[in-house]
């Protein structure tokens, strides 16, 4: 967990960072006003259970309250473990002993070696040990476990997870205490994504949390607010001065970055509210989209209704995408071109900004969808497409006979920047020959290309029977027009593989 000393409390998360302080026994005064509050510390030692979707801000949360314990609680000492990383039960019990190991010897305190293997026994007595070590000074301990249903498969980590729920019955049997006494001088926070319910067998395990906090997934305005904030400081590039008019309205926001969320949740909210993937989006297209980015707010009233009344249809296009559907996101355009009629279609991309930004934003959402929402595989595949050394011939389409040509998801990007950079004429966006379909099974074609700019390609992606690679194909038709127009050498951008 990547934490600071001076780290703030998440926005739109106020309320679970103060639920998260009250099962601690934090009592905060006057956190209002100055920077550094004032902390009271009245150990409830409980176990306290987060749950929630990725991306909800769980981690963050727990970083802001170990940050203000850190300048204000000397005598606390955060154990974080990540459960993610570990395989067996034994290597669990190595991680949360190597830990109190480490906040033992801070406090100077003379422990003995520990061993080099662990077992459930010994590790009890050990932790145990250490535990009343620790409360001679004092020592209030906060055991964070992060990522603990990547654990749930092992065998006997419900037992493992179960005697530390019942530590403090322990520590009463060995001091030989009849009733139960004084609690340990520690807290547990499981940071998980399933709830306490699914999380492990009841039969198996008596783990039962004092406290149950959730994290809902981030509204719209929340995912906004986030979203702006990741556009200024994750994205480097910017539109160039002339191209944002600060006016009294905008109150020196950046224009671009309010015009790329509000487009981005317009098409994409629906689809899905993981602030992970739309964080991932934003990565990938808002440097594209503030590099295409024009204001133009004398036309928008003129045609104010017609992004109203395409944004349906952008959004199943988008979705049609997401579901690898060729056939639904066919149908929306077509339905969209027959809405407004060619003539207004092209008005509106000549001229309604905000259009045409959607028409962009869709076109790359459609040109750069990975096989799998995750992030690495997406690379992974793509890497494998451009690293292939195998060559063989022109592709044949099943359908058209046309021939085809394998792109390389680099090169294409290439592609697609080389052509957004020259201007388009009337006969280049009024030209049939560019709008193309294909299918290829398995996955089918999605639409892609430089759509806000009055142009159409397409985009196939195939997945190999053997292993899962990601390949764009051209049209060879397409790609003589576009070079033809543009007096361009495709040569260097089209990989025969």
């Amino acid at each position: 967990m990547e934490w600071d000393c001076w780290e703030q409390v998440p926005k739109h998360r106020a309320e679970q960072f103060q639920n998260i302080c009250a099962a601690l026994g934090l009592v905060i005064a006057n956190h209002e006003g100055p920077e550094c509050p004032t902390v009271q510390l009245f150990p409830t030692c409980t176990w306290i259970h987060l749950h929630g979707r990725a991306c909800t801000g769980k981690t963050k949360t727990l970083a802001a309250v170990r940050a203000m314990l850190e300048r204000s609680e000397p005598s606390v000492g955060w154990l974080h473990v990540d459960c993610r990383t570990l395989v067996s039960g034994e290597q669990f019990m190595a991680a949360v002993a190597r830990e109190v190991y480490a906040i033992a010897g801070a406090r100077e305190l003379s422990v003995p070696e520990p061993p080099a293997r662990w077992n459930l026994p010994l590790f009890m007595h050990t932790l145990l040990e250490l535990l009343e070590r620790l409360e001679e000074r004092d020592v209030f301990l906060v055991l964070h476990l992060e990522g603990i249903e990547w654990l749930r498969g092992l065998d006997d980590f419900s037992r493992i997870l179960a005697s530390l729920r019942r530590l403090s019955f322990f520590a009463d049997r060995c001091r030989g205490a009849t009733t139960t006494g004084a609690l340990l001088r520690w807290s547990v926070l499981v940071e998980s994504r399933l709830p306490p319910s699914r999380l492990f067998d009841p039969v198996e395990s008596s783990y039962a949390p004092d406290w149950t906090l959730y994290f809902p997934p981030y509204d719209r305005a929340a995912l906004r607010d986030i979203l702006l904030q990741h556009c200024a400081f994750a994205n480097a590039v910017q539109p160039r001065e002339a191209e944002r008019p600060q006016t009294p309205e905008s109150s020196g926001r950046d224009l671009c970055a309010d015009a790329f969320v509000d487009t981005l949740l317009d098409v994409c909210h629906d689809l899905t509210n993981d602030l992970n993937e739309l964080s991932y989006w934003s990565d990938v297209l808002y440097p594209k989209y503030a590099k295409a980015w024009r204001p133009r707010p004398g036309h928008a009233a003129s045609l104010a209704g017609a992004y109203s009344a395409c944004l349906p249809y952008f959004r199943q296009a988008v979705a049609g995408v997401y579901a690898r559907s060729t056939k639904q996101s066919k149908e929306c355009i077509e339905k969209m071109n027959a809405l407004h009629g060619q003539r207004t279609w092209r008005e509106m991309l000549a001229t309604e900004s905000r259009l045409s930004n959607a028409l962009v934003l869709a076109g790359y959402l459609a040109a750069h969808i990975p096989p799998s929402h995750d992030r690495k595989l997406f690379e992974k595949a793509a890497g494998g497409v451009a690293g292939r050394k195998r060559r063989r011939g022109p592709r044949v389409h099943e359908e058209t006979g046309r021939k085809t040509r394998s792109f390389s998801l680099e090169r294409l990007q290439r592609l697609l920047e080389a052509i957004s950079e020259r201007s388009m004429d009337a006969e280049l966006r009024e030209s049939d020959s560019l709008i193309r379909w294909s299918t290829t099974p398995p996955t089918g074609a999605v639409l892609a290309g430089l759509i806000g700019q009055g142009f159409f390609s397409s985009v196939t992606q195939a997945r190999s029977a053997e292993r899962q690679r990601l390949r764009c194909y051209v049209s060879r038709e397409l790609a003589e027009h576009v070079a033809r127009k543009f007096d361009m050498n495709l040569s260097e951008y089209i990989s025969e593989t």
